[in-house]
């Protein structure tokens, strides 16, 4: 599925260390996570989506004035999310949150990633701004500089915009069969890849150590 090239690499890294994955949604993200992790013993997962802001949170990005947009890494708590990585690599245990994307809320409970992993795979479309110092990023309404500057090795992957519209389309598709039409699914897809794919997510192309293309 993925060439033994990315794994050797990964190996590469001292033991205990980050590894960012980082892509647009349907890139492949997610599924070269589970291969790296079915082939590297002691490895945790730490999504992103479990640090998505609540729908009813004030700081959540708006979409044309009135509607939360979650395709924006500001609508992540990312400060949190550093500090939880910051104390897995200083060898302490994180109770991570879990987070409800049908409910778009923090869910009752807590998952325990031991501080004693020996890779931390970090998975989400803004995973390299983890990683960054000092860097400004323009967003749609504003800019913001990102600062946690956790060091890690960053893997983008990738796909051909063809290939991200149909899987994105069937994806939507599935998650609302009768509520929501092709057009509309349509128009939102068109949306996301103009205001955010070019804008915000694809750029991070030039801070990877290896880019992984997906068919």
């Amino acid at each position: 599925m993925f060439d033994e090239g990315v794994l050797e690499l990964v190996k590469s890294r001292p033991v205990h260390s980050i590894v960012y994955i980082a892509g647009a949604t349907c890139s492949g993200k997610t599924t070269l996570v589970d291969w790296l992790r079915s082939r590297l013993e002691g490895t945790q997962v730490v999504s992103m989506d479990n640090y998505l802001r609540d729908l009813n949170d004030p700081k959540l990005p708006p979409r044309g004035g009135r509607y939360p947009v979650f395709d924006n890494p500001e609508a992540y708590h990312m400060d949190e999310l550093a500090g939880d990585l910051r104390r897995l690599l200083a060898g302490e245990d994180v109770e991570m949150p879990i987070y409800g994307t049908i409910e778009n809320r923090r869910l009752a409970g807590r998952v325990t990633v031991p501080g004693k992993a020996s890779y931390y795979l970090v998975e989400g479309p803004y995973a390299f701004y983890l990683s960054f110092v000092k860097k400004e990023i323009v967003l749609a309404r504003s800019s913001r500089v990102f600062d946690a500057g956790i060091e890690g090795l960053k893997i983008f992957v990738t796909a051909d915009k063809q290939v991200l519209h149909d899987r994105r389309f069937a994806r939507d598709r599935k998650l609302y069969p009768v509520m929501v039409s092709d057009e509309n699914i349509e128009r939102n897809l068109e949306l996301i890849a103009r205001a955010t794919d070019d804008l915000i997510i694809l750029p991070q192309q030039c801070e990877a150590d290896l880019v992984v293309m997906t068919t």
